[in-house]
Protein backbone atom coordinates (compact mmCIF):
# COMPACT_ATOMS: atom_id res chain seq x y z
CA UNK A 1 0.00 0.00 0.00
CA UNK A 2 1.25 3.48 -0.90
CA UNK A 3 2.04 5.99 1.78
CA UNK A 4 0.40 9.41 1.83
CA UNK A 5 3.56 11.11 0.52
CA UNK A 6 3.78 8.71 -2.43
CA UNK A 7 0.11 9.23 -3.25
CA UNK A 8 0.65 12.99 -3.54
CA UNK A 9 3.69 12.44 -5.76
CA UNK A 10 1.71 10.10 -7.97
CA UNK A 11 -1.17 12.59 -8.15
CA UNK A 12 1.14 15.48 -9.06
CA UNK A 13 2.95 13.44 -11.74
CA UNK A 14 -0.37 12.32 -13.17
CA UNK A 15 -1.64 15.89 -13.33
CA UNK A 16 1.57 17.03 -15.02
CA UNK A 17 1.36 14.26 -17.61
CA UNK A 18 -2.28 15.04 -18.40
CA UNK A 19 -1.45 18.76 -18.74
CA UNK A 20 1.53 18.02 -20.99
CA UNK A 21 -0.62 15.74 -23.14
CA UNK A 22 -3.30 18.41 -23.53
CA UNK A 23 -0.71 21.02 -24.46
CA UNK A 24 0.86 18.74 -27.06
CA UNK A 25 -2.54 17.91 -28.52
CA UNK A 26 -3.46 21.59 -28.75
CA UNK A 27 -0.16 22.60 -30.34
CA UNK A 28 0.07 19.75 -32.85
CA UNK A 29 -2.69 21.05 -35.15
CA UNK A 30 -1.94 21.47 -38.84
CA UNK A 31 -2.53 25.20 -38.62
CA UNK A 32 -5.03 25.13 -41.51
CA UNK A 33 -8.18 26.51 -39.94
CA UNK A 34 -9.49 28.15 -43.07
CA UNK A 35 -13.17 27.79 -43.74
CA UNK A 36 -13.18 29.50 -47.11
CA UNK A 37 -13.74 33.01 -45.71
CA UNK A 38 -10.05 33.88 -45.80
CA UNK A 39 -10.09 34.27 -49.58
CA UNK A 40 -12.59 37.11 -49.34
CA UNK A 41 -10.40 38.93 -46.79
CA UNK A 42 -7.39 38.60 -49.10
CA UNK A 43 -9.39 40.04 -51.99
CA UNK A 44 -10.55 43.01 -49.90
CA UNK A 45 -7.04 43.70 -48.59
CA UNK A 46 -5.63 43.60 -52.14
CA UNK A 47 -7.66 46.72 -52.95
CA UNK A 48 -5.96 48.76 -50.21
CA UNK A 49 -2.29 49.78 -50.29
CA UNK A 50 -0.07 48.19 -47.64
CA UNK A 51 2.31 50.71 -46.07
CA UNK A 52 4.29 48.24 -43.96
CA UNK A 53 3.94 45.15 -41.77
CA UNK A 54 4.19 45.27 -37.98
CA UNK A 55 3.94 43.05 -34.92
CA UNK A 56 0.82 43.35 -32.77
CA UNK A 57 2.91 43.07 -29.60
CA UNK A 58 5.89 45.18 -30.77
CA UNK A 59 4.69 48.15 -32.90
CA UNK A 60 8.27 49.38 -33.21
CA UNK A 61 8.97 46.44 -35.53
CA UNK A 62 8.27 47.56 -39.10
CA UNK A 63 8.92 45.54 -42.23
CA UNK A 64 8.50 46.91 -45.76
CA UNK A 65 6.29 45.01 -48.20
CA UNK A 66 9.42 44.09 -50.22
CA UNK A 67 11.09 42.54 -47.14
CA UNK A 68 7.84 40.73 -46.30
CA UNK A 69 7.70 39.22 -49.80
CA UNK A 70 11.32 38.02 -49.41
CA UNK A 71 10.33 35.95 -46.40
CA UNK A 72 10.63 38.21 -43.35
CA UNK A 73 7.10 37.40 -42.14
CA UNK A 74 7.59 37.04 -38.37
CA UNK A 75 8.57 39.39 -35.56
CA UNK A 76 12.26 39.08 -34.62
CA UNK A 77 11.39 39.58 -30.93
CA UNK A 78 8.47 37.23 -30.31
CA UNK A 79 8.21 35.24 -33.57
CA UNK A 80 4.54 36.20 -34.11
CA UNK A 81 3.21 36.66 -37.65
CA UNK A 82 3.38 40.25 -38.86
CA UNK A 83 0.15 42.03 -39.78
CA UNK A 84 -0.30 44.62 -42.55
CA UNK A 85 -0.87 48.33 -41.91
CA UNK A 86 -2.87 49.93 -44.71
CA UNK A 87 -2.86 53.46 -46.10
CA UNK A 88 -5.78 55.52 -44.78
CA UNK A 89 -8.70 55.73 -47.20
CA UNK A 90 -8.72 59.19 -48.83
CA UNK A 91 -12.45 59.71 -48.23
CA UNK A 92 -12.00 59.62 -44.46
CA UNK A 93 -10.66 62.53 -42.46
CA UNK A 94 -7.49 62.04 -40.43
CA UNK A 95 -7.56 62.09 -36.62
CA UNK A 96 -8.05 65.52 -35.11
CA UNK A 97 -10.00 66.90 -38.10
CA UNK A 98 -13.47 65.98 -36.84
CA UNK A 99 -15.99 68.72 -36.10
CA UNK A 100 -17.97 68.59 -32.86
CA UNK A 101 -21.67 68.37 -33.72
CA UNK A 102 -22.97 69.47 -30.30
CA UNK A 103 -22.22 69.40 -26.58
CA UNK A 104 -24.35 67.25 -24.28
CA UNK A 105 -25.18 67.72 -20.60
CA UNK A 106 -23.74 64.68 -18.77
CA UNK A 107 -26.48 64.77 -16.13
CA UNK A 108 -29.35 65.06 -18.64
CA UNK A 109 -28.40 63.81 -22.14
CA UNK A 110 -31.54 65.36 -23.64
CA UNK A 111 -30.07 68.86 -23.12
CA UNK A 112 -27.61 69.83 -25.87
CA UNK A 113 -25.84 73.01 -26.97
CA UNK A 114 -23.88 73.99 -30.12
CA UNK A 115 -21.17 75.65 -27.94
CA UNK A 116 -19.67 74.73 -24.52
CA UNK A 117 -21.90 76.13 -21.76
CA UNK A 118 -22.92 75.80 -18.12
CA UNK A 119 -25.97 73.80 -17.08
CA UNK A 120 -28.86 75.09 -14.97
CA UNK A 121 -26.87 74.48 -11.74
CA UNK A 122 -23.87 76.45 -13.01
CA UNK A 123 -21.73 73.37 -13.67
CA UNK A 124 -19.44 73.35 -16.70
CA UNK A 125 -19.69 70.42 -19.03
CA UNK A 126 -22.51 71.25 -21.37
Amino acid sequence: MLGLKNRYRLLIWGALLVTAGLLLAACSGTGDTSDGTGDMAVEQSAEREILYYTCGMHPSVRVSPAQYERGKTTCPICNMNLVPVYREVSGRKAKGERKIAYYRNPMNPEITSPVPAKDSMGMRGL
